[in-house]
């Protein structure tokens, strides 16, 4: 049974009864994986209304912000979960890949790395920190983090890919023939048209 008809059945034995907070959060997350993003907001707020400080919500919601493209209310929300529960990953992550929609690198360079002294061994924090600074043109320290995210998840086709970006844009053309092979062995589609694209 899918997942949306399991909470359905929750609300409708819930009628009239009054929901919890985590019965409004595991919604919210439904028809958010549904890409009804303006539903799950409302099923957020409710969540919100019967316990203010739940963190989560607030990082939930502002994911859902954040993917209609309203940067400005995703930030507040993660900046509302981490008044709440300053060591909360999740949320300087999310948030500094909100600052780099915004191309606030230098914010999104700072949460990236808070999330990296809470979490030494995060792998999305490399990754996008290291996206940060090769947009910032600082390549040594994007390779660097890229390296340290791949010295943890080896399997990740992702951050060879964005690794591959980074050494052609320095020239160092066997490098990113390398990474690109092995984002394309590990399958990614964006790594194999680049090198097919090289191979004309």
């Amino acid at each position: 049974m899918k997942l949306h008809k399991i909470i359905s059945k929750i609300f409708v034995k819930k009628m009239g009864q009054r929901l919890t907070a985590n019965e409004c959060l595991a919604s919210g997350n439904v028809y958010y994986e549904k890409g009804d993003y303006d539903r799950a907001i409302a099923n957020f707020n409710r969540a919100l209304q019967i316990d203010p400080n739940y963190a989560p919500v607030y990082s939930n919601r502002g994911i859902a912000y954040d993917d209609k493209g309203d940067h400005d209310r995703a930030i507040a929300d993660y900046s509302r979960a981490l008044q709440i529960d300053p060591n909360y990953t999740g949320a300087y992550i999310n948030r500094g890949v909100a600052y780099a929609k915004k191309d606030d690198y230098d914010q999104a360079i700072t949460d990236f790395s808070r999330a990296l002294q809470i979490d030494s061994i995060n792998v999305p924090a490399y990754y996008n920190r290291g996206k940060a600074y090769g947009v910032k043109g600082e390549y040594n320290r994007a390779i660097a983090d890229f390296n340290s995210a791949l010295h943890i998840d080896a399997s990740n086709a992702q951050i060879y890919y964005a690794r591959a970006l980074v050494y052609g844009i320095m020239g160092d053309d066997i490098g990113a023939r390398r990474d690109l092979q092995r984002a394309t062995d590990l399958g990614s589609e964006d790594a194999k048209q680049v090198l097919e694209e090289l191979g004309k």
